[in-house]
């Protein structure tokens, strides 16, 4: 049986395909019996469609990737904190 936190750990690998049989079936009996990770798998299909079809357009406020990786290269941001890195999805 699969519990939640497994289940959102290893939720990319179920989506995607990339998990034995047996391990993907209990993923899908966890989506089955699991109203709140039903609700999530339904959310990420019917937002991964609408990106697929082209529905959804990039908003006002979304990041400017070229202005935090030059803001990253000179090394702070605004408050003084640690240097910001891109982390892997960002690069």
């Amino acid at each position: 049986m699969t519990d939640c936190v497994v289940f959102l750990e290893r939720y990319s690998d179920y989506r995607d395909c990339r998990m034995n049989p047996a391990d993907h079936a209990a993923m899908r009996a966890h989506v089955a019996d699991c109203e709140d990770c039903r609700h999530h798998d339904e959310a990420v299909v019917r937002g991964v469609d609408l990106l697929r079809q082209g529905e959804i357009e990039p908003s006002a406020g979304e990041l400017d990737m070229a202005a935090l990786r030059a803001r990253a290269r000179e090394g702070g941001d605004d408050n003084g904190d640690e240097p910001w890195r891109p982390g892997p999805a960002a690069a």
